[in-house]
């Protein structure tokens, strides 16, 4: 294998470019960039390509690696060769060996009194002791490092020289994880790939290198939870760690603060490729506790969305659906990816205007109009996908209730194919019908997204809370046949 180029960091290395020329242009200014992120994910690369550019620009260069500085003091003093230039620019990685120090952030920036350029890199998030020595300083800027998009990670693996039909194995293993993505790389070449599954002694290899020291038994249960499941709560933990004898408050406080996890709406989450070590480790290593994780996590997430109040029901949906994404038939039509942008918010009546134009852009007159017979009739069945980006709609979904009485939707030809089709056995009193509906751009339907996970998990719910004698959901295609 060849040497890894660096490769992708667009916003990191504009931000230090960034500082560079603001400290140059104004001399005596400072500038503090806090790059940090999980073992094996590029921070050292970083540094080093920060290096190259600082001394590109004729500045004078002091790095360190705190792994081999004894203590904060240590640390400050060689800070200070940095402070005998003006401009000059100090970097400093492996900050979290040297401990938690309150007054080291101080100590270390005072010593940058001349100005230039500090950049800090490490595990964790920078503490408020950083951001709040830094203010003095013009502030704080951190540069948190996640996994290279699909793009950056193959054009890692060209430079690696990695033949591109091997690329598709590598890919899915490593998740973008820069060191994971050149160690599968070389097991790639050097045939140890076997059927696209990396061998043992690489999982373990990452595994060991990622997760660092794991305090017990309750603890590495935990991770193997949280790999299972698509986000990881206390409430899980208590149900899942009750015969490891440890405290789910603890476990799921020291769970939150690993480097490798991540913080989101609906709990914790271990990133892409830790989350993968560690399910087919356990996998490989305990298949009957592997089982018996499924089961745990299965069951915990049956009785959460029984019990889901309106705005749970959403993520409880989508966990559950997380757990069977290798079967390789629901990952066809689920990403799981989630995020911020599209968010669900339930119909008003002052957004009527809004929804029917957008049906109208997205589907066309005829479809507007039937729409709009719903609204009035059943305003509390639509739900809206709002895009946060372009302040939009995205979406729109109607779950509409269809009874035994025939006029229920006697203007939409869809209601009416789906009473005709229910005639084979006829509902019975108290009994009723249900349409999923779902207004969106064709565009939309065509691949697995984050917005239409969102629709197919709320029609999901719904069907499971609702349990319709019949149910429907009309697609693009049935619409327009049926027209």
């Amino acid at each position: 294998m060849q040497t890894p180029s660096f490769v992708g960091r667009t916003g990191p290395l504009a931000a230090f470019t960034g500082a560079l020329h603001s400290t140059s242009s104004a001399p005596g200014t400072s500038a503090v960039l806090y790059a940090h992120g999980p073992a094996g994910i590029g921070r050292t690369a970083l540094l080093h390509r920060f290096a190259a550019l600082a001394r590109a620009e004729h500045r004078h260069v002091v790095e360190i690696d705190a792994a081999h500085v004894t203590s904060a003091p240590a640390l400050t003093d060689q800070a200070r060769e940095a402070a005998t230039r003006s401009g000059s620019v100090l970097l400093v990685d492996g900050i979290e060996h040297i401990g938690a120090d309150d007054t080291l952030p101080g100590s270390l920036l005072s010593a940058r009194a001349r100005g230039g350029v500090t950049v800090v890199a490490g595990t964790d998030a920078p503490p408020l002791a950083w951001r709040t020595a830094a203010a003095p300083h013009g502030g704080l800027r951190a540069l948190p490092l996640g996994p290279l998009p699909d793009a950056e990670a193959r054009e890692l693996l060209s430079g690696l020289g990695l033949a591109a039909d091997a690329f598709a194995g590598v890919l899915d293993f490593a998740q973008g994880h820069p060191l994971a993505l050149v160690l599968a790389a070389a097991a790639s070449a050097e045939g140890r790939f076997e059927h696209g599954a990396a061998p043992q002694e690489l999982v373990l290899a990452l595994l060991d290198h990622l997760l660092g020291d794991v305090p017990g038994p309750a603890h590495r249960r935990a991770l193997e939870v949280a790999a299972h499941s698509r986000w990881t709560t206390e409430d899980l933990l208590r149900t899942a760690l009750t015969d490891t004898g440890g405290s789910p408050a603890d476990v799921f406080d020291w769970l939150r603060r690993r480097p490798y996890v991540r913080s989101e709406r609906n709990g914790v989450s271990p990133i892409a490729v830790v989350r993968g070590l560690l399910d087919a480790d356990l996998r490989w290593r305990d298949p009957s506790a592997y089982r018996s994780t499924h089961e745990c996590v299965r069951a915990h997430l049956l009785d959460r969305m029984r019990q889901a109040l309106p705005y749970e029901q959403l993520p409880a949906t989508l966990a559950f659906t997380h757990l069977h994404r290798r079967n390789g038939f629901v990952s066809r039509f689920v990403t799981w990816r989630g995020g911020d942008r599209f968010q669900e918010m339930p119909y008003r009546p002052q957004l009527r205007a809004d929804v029917l134009r957008f049906i109208t852009s997205a589907e066309g007159s005829t479809s507007a109009a039937e729409a709009a017979v719903w609204l009035d009739a059943q305003p509390r069945a639509f739900r809206l996908y709002w895009d946060t980006v372009t302040r939009e709609p995205a979406a729109v979904l109607a779950w509409l209730r269809l009874d035994t009485s025939e006029d229920a939707g006697a203007h939409d030809p869809l209601a009416r194919a789906a009473r005709q089709h229910a005639r084979t056995r006829p509902l019975r009193p108290r009994e009723h019908l249900a349409l999923a509906r779902v207004h969106a751009p064709a565009s939309a339907h065509h691949a697995a997204s984050p917005l239409m996970d969102l629709v197919l998990h709320r029609i999901l719910a719904t069907f499971m809370l609702a349990t319709p004698a019949w149910s429907f959901v009309a697609l693009p295609a049935a619409r327009s046949s049926i027209r």
